[in-house]
C-alpha cells in the first residue's frame, strides 16, 4: 500500500502487505519487506532493507555504520532488538569455540543493549565474557588477555548508544569486517547452533 504522497525510486521494492506511509520516500534498490509498515514522512536510503517496522527516527540506512562505530539514539535508531540481531551477527563472525567480550558503562540503557547483545551471540555457539561499569579501553584490553574472538564495547552519551566492535587485536573491526556484518544482518545469514551447544 502507498499512502498519500509517498514515492518509490527506481528498482524500489515494497512486498506483499507492507505499506508506505504518508509522504515517506523509498529511494532507488531500497526494499519494504512483507507485512512491514513505514510510518509517515520516513526516508528509506537507496539499497537499504526495511525489515521492521519503521515508526520512529525519519531515516532508514543502508549501512550502518559511522566514522568508526554504530551510533543512534537508544530505542529510536537502536533497539534492543536490533542489538540481538548485531550480537548474532557479529557472533556469526567469530570462531565458534572462541568467547565475545561485551562491556558497558555504568548506564541502564548499556546494560540492556549488553544483554540483548550476549542473548544474540549466544545463540551462535559462542561464550560470553561480560564486564560492565567500564571504560572503552578496558573492553579493548580484555579482548586480547581472553583471548576472546572479538569484543563490543556500549556507551551511552546523552541519550545517544555508542557501539563499538572491536576485533581480536583490540582494535575497532575494519571497513570489510563492517561491511561483512552489515552483509549478514540484510540477508540473516547467521550461523545458528544447536540447543546442547548455547
Amino acid at each position: 500500500t502507498l499512502c498519500k504522497g509517498a514515492a518509490v525510486g527506481d528498482l524500489a521494492t515494497v512486498m506483499e502487505n507492507a505499506v508506505l506511509g504518508d509522504m515517506s520516500v523509498l529511494r532507488e534498490r531500497a526494499q519494504v519487506k512483507p507485512d512491514v509498515k513505514v510510518w509517515p514522512e520516513k526516508d528509506i536510503e537507496a539499497g537499504a532493507q526495511v525489515r521492521a517496522d519503521l515508526v520512529w527516527g525519519t531515516r532508514a540506512r543502508k549501512t550502518l555504520f559511522g566514522r568508526r562505530d554504530i551510533n543512534g539514539q537508544l530505542n529510536v535508531d537502536i533497539t534492543t532488538d536490533m542489538a540481538c540481531r548485531l550480537g548474532t551477527a557479529f557472533g556469526s563472525m567469530c570462531p565458534a569455540d572462541s568467547a565475545l567480550l561485551i562491556g558497558s558503562d555504568n548506564s541502564t540503557g548499556s546494560a540492556a543493549l549488553a544483554g540483548a547483545l550476549a542473548a544474540g551471540a549466544l545463540s551462535t555457539g559462542v561464550a560470553i565474557i561480560s564486564i560492565g561499569g567500564i571504560a572503552a579501553p578496558v573492553t579493548r584490553f580484555g579482548v586480547g588477555h581472553y583471548h576472546a574472538g572479538g569484543g563490543i564495547h556500549i556507551r551511552l552519551e546523552a541519550e545517544r548508544v555508542h557501539l563499538d566492535f572491536i576485533s581480536q587485536t583490540g582494535a575497532n573491526i575494519n571497513r570489510a569486517q563492517e561491511r561483512k556484518l552489515e552483509n549478514l544482518l540484510a540477508s540473516d545469514d547467521f550461523r545458528l547452533c544447536s540447543a546442547a551447544d548455547i
